[in-house]
């Protein structure tokens, strides 16, 4: 199965991008990546600070006003989700663009494909699936003859 991310306009554009042109687009996503970590981290600064009055409001016993303080602080959590989800499909995309700009990459179609064509000769590579079915109906030879074998010594005869 190939993911959908690779059947993506962008991800297409990019695997026909030249060296310098990848670079530039890995950078502008890093500096992107960037500024939404700042915005995060501006967004949970001013929700952990209006917790922290809602805290000591409710400890001089202004409960009224701490209720509108934590609503304030719940404004700001709530804020912060399209920004998080931002953060990390761009975080997702720069982590492909990486690889995908490494020399040699390919798609997973082609890959597919040249595993198709690949002639294994005496290697079976259904091996491991044979072995499975030899080990599931294995029967143990030392109890066929009736010969029980535990790990723990006998000292009944002793």
């Amino acid at each position: 199965m190939i993911p959908w991310f690779f059947k993506r306009d962008e991800v297409k554009k990019f695997l026909a991008m030249n060296k310098k042109r990848k670079s530039l687009s890995i950078n502008n996503l890093g500096q992107e990546i960037h500024r939404l970590r700042r915005t995060l981290d501006e967004r949970i600064r001013a929700a952990s600070h209006e917790a922290e009055n809602a805290n000591r409001l409710l400890t001089k016993n202004k409960i009224e006003t701490s209720k509108e303080t934590l609503r304030l602080c719940s404004i700001h959590i709530a804020s912060t989700q399209p920004t998080m989800n931002a953060y990390v499909a761009k975080k997702l995309e720069f982590g492909l663009f990486e690889a995908m700009s490494i020399e040699g990459f390919l798609m997973p179609q082609e890959l597919q494909g040249l595993k198709d064509n690949i002639d294994f000769g005496l290697y079976s590579s259904d091996s491991m699936d044979e072995l499975e079915r030899i080990i599931r109906h294995e029967s143990d030879p030392f109890a066929d003859i009736g010969i029980s074998i535990s790990n723990e010594p006998d000292f009944s005869s002793v």
